[in-house]
């Protein structure tokens, strides 16, 4: 009887457990609370019945958690208690077009645009709280439905029902919306709970924050409270400021003017306006309202500066400081009242700024700096014979867009680059004296201030004020300014002193070489020495330039090594060349507009082997040419149009000259030397025969090498006048012991292709042919075709030419080519069947022949037929004018000693022939 008992108590036991336990173990906490919570919806209004036939459902993203799973009519949907906040909303209503429609009010955005069915409303991976929302159900659904919505809000709890589109939540506290719920009932049904206090909103509230030297940043406070110290000798750094109900449109933006950077760029809602780390103050603020809080609220601020104390309340967007002064603002305070509310204390003294300042310093020779001065205090030494070599001014105010900008003329040198700001114009320690200024404001200041200067001169004493940027000054004259006045005066008001004749300039003509082995040197003028004698060094480049109030231009042309007369350039550009090592022979200098009807120009040049030549006027070449002789010195003047030379003007000029008689053309150098080689006469290259015929113009010389030529140098090569080379690939084994056509490559070919690649040569390549017919003549330009390929894709080096080596071959041995007995026709054939397959891979074909095989009837080559192929003949010491065939290149020998080879080379030129 005990034991049925006992069983009877273990059952109604279990009865009573095991529903609680499933509850538990269905789900996590979120879901058992919003159980509980469901179940304390309905015993509200035991009266009121959710809808049954609407099939409506939705589901929240929360802080940490991400999406919950949907909620059906009624569920609670989100968290309480965990301080999580509520992100996004997704609701769906099925079996309806357009059913329902959302939004969502979002921090700092404000509302969203209303969704449909399906659609999110809120933000994810944003960190944003939703603050409220609202529901709608479409017309049709309207007619039949209400539907009922409520929030869940930290530190508040649950707020009344609101429905059919009324707002629910609670807006700028900066509080979490952490659950909903929303119920569908009939249209008309009673409320599933209390409907009142479901939307809150606070009135707009201000909270800002300061980053204060040696402190860091401070934490948020708001109205009127302090935020900074004071009496502390404790700077504001920066600022962040921002509202409770700031959106995209409706923001507060606010900047700052920092210590010697001037007014930043606006910012808002809480993003840093000011620096940190740098160590600047801040000495101004501007603070505004935008759009619909502009309407409704005015914002007040002030701030409290060292030295000064508390200045008066600033609003929407006045500036509240004092700038200028050197002084820190230590506190702020801002407050936000109604619109046209009463403002929250003295409004007057809330900015100020003093007047715009110059200050500036001399270096003086045998002195060094001076201490900086102002408002048109003397900087400099009159009457004790030294000169200004360095000037600096400064401003109180100086930022971004408010500068002051100068620049110094100095001796030798012209006018420098304009600097900013306590920068140095002019030079220390190098003797160079200034012989004029130039001091503007920025284009900003400009609008209400002028700057007015005045120097002293050397022997001269005062000249008379001038402003803006024009020049002040005493140029060409060999004098220097010691001394200068400043003064900066507010828009419109009148010249310190005389303003008739602040500035003389005597014309100026400037030049300055650059030297082998030594580079540019300083500025020379008005005739003096630019360059060197009796040490051997080349003029390489040369620049000019004329300092003048007349109109016009100095231009000037140089003859240059290897390159022969330039194009001309004008005022400093480079004449001539740099870092190549090629020399001056000559220079043309000529000038233009008025300058050109006021002037002559006078130039002589010293020569290499000649010394100081004449003097050259007006584009008149000075210097020599075709005799490789470098220019090592010139000087430059201009005199006035009718006054005399400054010397001589006989000879400024020597040059070659060319000559034609018996029917060759000839070419003499000014040392009456007969060119017989190559020639680079006017920058072109020319070749002469050994008897002085002109034999090709624009000519190159070209080398052919292949492993007899050992290890080459090419940097050496190309630097001794090779222009191109044609490099042997390979050949075909030509004893008679070979019946086929078998190939070798040559044992340097990779290193000669490199080689020349690597100094810029252009490259052909040349296959030794030993071929019997057109097949085995196919063979070889396949070959020679491989390694052009080859050399493409390993070197990048595209081959000129690929060129067909015919001709015999025969050895001291007795041993003759297996193809030297071959008929004309068919060594004609199989020329053109290289030819074609040449042609067909996309390279120029070449043929290399001599006279011997040109000319053989009956083993050689009808050249006739081959008149399309460019030729290279072999004829050594006669020019081959009697080929037949309109020859590319000439090989005139086999034995030439070529600087960077150790062997004898073949060598070649190519070229137009005459």
């Amino acid at each position: 009887m005990k034991k049925i008992k006992y069983l009877l108590f273990l059952i109604i036991a279990l009865y009573v457990v095991i529903p609680t336990c499933t509850l538990a173990l269905e789900g996590n906490d979120d879901n058992v609370e919003e159980k509980e919570n469901t179940n304390e919806v309905k015993k509200e209004d035991n009266n009121v019945e959710t809808s049954n036939t609407l099939d409506f459902s939705y589901q929240t993203h929360i802080q940490n958690i991400g999406w919950q799973g949907f909620k059906r009519n009624g569920d609670i949907s989100g968290t309480t208690g965990r301080s999580l906040r509520l992100e996004a909303i997704k609701m769906i209503v099925n079996g309806y077009n357009n059913p329902i429609s959302y939004s969502t009010y979002i921090e700092n955005a404000g509302w969203q645009n209303s969704v449909g069915s399906g659609s999110v409303s809120g933000t994810t991976g944003q960190s944003k709280r939703i603050e409220a929302f609202k529901i709608s159900l479409s017309d049709e659904l309207a007619a039949q439905y209400d539907i009922y919505y409520r929030v869940h809000v930290s530190y508040m709890g649950w707020l009344g029902w609101a429905k059919n589109g009324e707002t629910c939540g609670a807006v700028g506290y900066g509080y979490n919306l952490e659950a909903i719920q929303v119920v569908v009932v009939a249209k008309g049904s009673t409320a599933p709970g209390n409907t009142n206090d479901h939307y809150r909103e606070e009135g707009l509230k201000v909270s800002y924050s300061s980053h204060i030297s040696y402190v860091g940043w401070q934490n948020y406070v708001s109205n009127k409270q302090i935020s900074g110290t004071t009496g502390q000798s404790k700077r504001v750094e920066a600022v962040r400021i921002r509202i409770n109900k700031g959106t995209n449109d409706s923001k507060i933006m606010y900047s700052t003017y920092v210590h010697n950077s001037g007014w930043q760029n606006e910012v808002s809602n809480g993003s840093i306006s000011g620096t940190t780390g740098q160590s600047k103050t801040i000495e101004g603020i501007k603070i505004r309202l935008t759009d619909d809080l502009a309407a409704q609220y005015d914002i007040y601020y002030r701030v409290h500066v060292s030295y000064i104390g508390w200045l008066g309340w600033a609003k929407n967007g006045e500036a509240a400081g004092a700038v200028g002064y050197g002084n820190n603002i230590e506190a702020l305070q801002i407050t936000i009242v109604p619109k046209n509310g009463n403002a929250p204390g003295n409004v007057n003294d809330h900015y100020r700024e003093v007047e715009l300042k110059v200050s500036y310093s001399s270096h003086m020779s045998y002195i060094g700096w001076l201490k900086y001065v102002s408002d048109a205090s003397v900087s400099g030494t009159t009457g004790q014979n030294k000169s200004i070599e360095g000037i600096r001014l400064i401003i109180n105010k100086p930022t971004t867009n408010n500068y002051i900008r100068y620049s110094t003329y100095i001796h030798n040198r012209g006018w420098q680059n304009e600097v900013r700001n306590g920068s140095l114009s002019g030079t220390t320690g190098q003797n160079k004296k200034i012989e004029a200024i130039k001091i503007n404001l920025s284009d900003s200041l400009l609008q209400d201030y002028d700057i007015y200067y005045r120097v002293h001169v050397s022997y001269v004493g005062w000249l008379d004020w001038t402003k803006n940027g024009e020049p002040a000054g005493y140029i060409g004259y060999g004098q220097s300014i010691e001394a200068y006045q400043v003064l900066v005066l507010p828009k419109g008001n009148p010249a310190p002193g005389n303003t008739t004749h602040p500035f003389y300039q005597q014309d100026v003509i400037s030049y300055q070489t650059h030297i082998s082995y030594v580079g540019w040197q300083d500025m020379r003028s008005n005739g003096e020495v630019s360059g060197t004698t009796g040490q051997s060094k080349r003029l390489e480049a040369i620049k000019i330039k004329v300092d003048s109030s007349t109109a016009g231009n100095v231009e000037y042309s140089a003859h240059v090594q290897n390159i022969g007369w330039m194009n001309f350039v004008s005022n400093g550009a480079l004449g001539g060349t740099e870092g190549q090592g090629l020399r001056l022979e000559a220079i043309k200098i000529r000038l233009t507009g008025e300058l050109a009807n006021k002037y002559d120009i006078y130039y002589r040049v010293h020569a290499q082997n000649y010394g100081w030549l004449d003097w050259a006027k007006n584009g008149d070449p000075a210097g020599t040419r075709g005799a490789s002789l470098r220019l090592e010195g010139i000087q430059i003047k201009l005199i006035k149009k009718g006054d005399p030379a400054p010397g001589p003007t006989a000879v400024p000029y020597r040059e070659g000259r060319w000559e034609v008689r018996d029917g060759h053309t000839y070419y003499y150098d000014l040392n009456n030397k007969m060119a017989d080689d190559f020639a680079v006469i006017d920058g072109s290259k020319y070749f002469f025969n050994s008897l002085g015929h002109l034999i090709a113009i624009n000519a190159k010389k070209v080398i052919d090498v292949a492993t007899y030529q050992h290890n080459i140098n090419w940097t050496v090569v190309k630097n001794s006048g090779v222009d191109e080379a044609i490099i042997r690939a390979g050949g075909s084994y030509w004893g008679t012991s070979h019946s086929d056509v078998e190939s070798y490559s040559d044992d340097k070919f990779d290193q000669n292709v490199q080689g020349a690649r690597d100094v810029g040569m252009p490259i052909s390549l040349y296959y030794f042919s030993a071929a019997k017919n057109n097949s085995e003549a196919e063979k070889e330009a396949q070959f020679l075709i491989n390694k052009a390929n080859y050399i493409k894709n390993t070197y990048g080096v595209t081959a000129k030419y690929l060129v067909y080596d015919v001709e015999y071959a025969s050895d001291s041995y007795g041993n003759i080519g297996r193809h030297n007995n071959i008929s004309r026709d068919t060594r004609t054939n199989l020329i053109r069947a290289f030819v074609n397959k040449v042609r067909a891979a996309g390279y120029t074909p070449m043929l290399y022949a001599n006279k011997q095989i040109c000319e053989n009837a009956a083993t050689g080559i009808n050249i006739s037929a081959l008149l399309d192929v460019p030729l290279w003949y072999a004829r050594y010491n006669h020019f081959p004018g009697d080929a037949g065939h309109t020859i590319t290149g000439w090989q005139y020998t086999s034995k030439e000693i070529i600087p960077g080879i150790d062997t004898y080379t073949d060598s070649s030129v190519f070229g137009d022939f005459v």
